[in-house]
């Protein structure tokens, strides 16, 4: 695809790709998960992993990762989910089991209201929301930097892989020093890889 010329700010960027999944139904959601899973389970070993994953903000169109997780789930991986902390712009980790209750916020993000609070030392593979990326592993989220901060925290071996409804943007996006790029990137269509 063709460069574009005009740079677009992170604003710009974030409201474009929040309205191409704005058109987007709840089945065109199930779909694209169920073709990102099948990239998955081609292109990635994933049995009996330490994974931690984002639970899906309805409202801004998100993948569908309580599907993801049933998958994860037939690999015996240990799933981990965050819990906002709005005072502090950071994440806190807490294991999802069969016994966690989880509560939408008023910002409309799911999260555990019990369950056991765990390290993330040992996390081997981090899957980051994000609404585009680009073709070198540089993602563009929703702008509080919590991912930003919690990546900068990770092990180096521990992997950090984008979900994503679209392909990458065909320009390098705007990024800070504080950004952290990803490992790969999963879409409907393909696995990228930028190890």
């Amino acid at each position: 695809m063709q460069n574009l010329t005009i740079k677009m700010t992170k604003i710009e960027l974030r409201q474009m790709f929040q309205n191409k999944r704005n058109l987007l139904k709840d089945d065109d959601i199930d779909h694209l998960t169920d073709k990102i899973i099948i990239c998955l389970s081609e292109q990635l070993n994933l049995e009996n992993k330490k994974t931690h994953i984002f639970l899906p903000i309805t409202k801004k169109k998100e993948i569908n990762t309580y599907k993801i997780i049933d998958f994860l789930r037939t690999k015996k991986c240990k799933i981990i989910i965050p819990k906002s902390d709005f005072k502090n712009s950071t994440l806190n980790h807490f294991e999802y089991t069969s016994d966690t209750e989880i509560k939408i916020t008023e910002y409309g993000i799911p999260e555990p209201i019990n369950g056991i609070e765990t390290s993330i030392n040992d996390l081997e593979i981090v899957f980051i929301p994000l609404l585009c990326f680009d073709f070198i592993g540089n993602r563009l989220g929703y702008g509080k930097g919590f991912y930003d901060r919690f990546l900068s925290t990770l092990s180096e071996d521990c992997l950090k892989i984008g979900l994503s409804h679209f392909d990458a943007f065909e320009s390098l996006l705007p990024i800070e020093k504080f950004d952290i790029r990803l490992d790969y990137c999963i879409t409907p269509n393909r696995v990228y890889s930028f190890i």
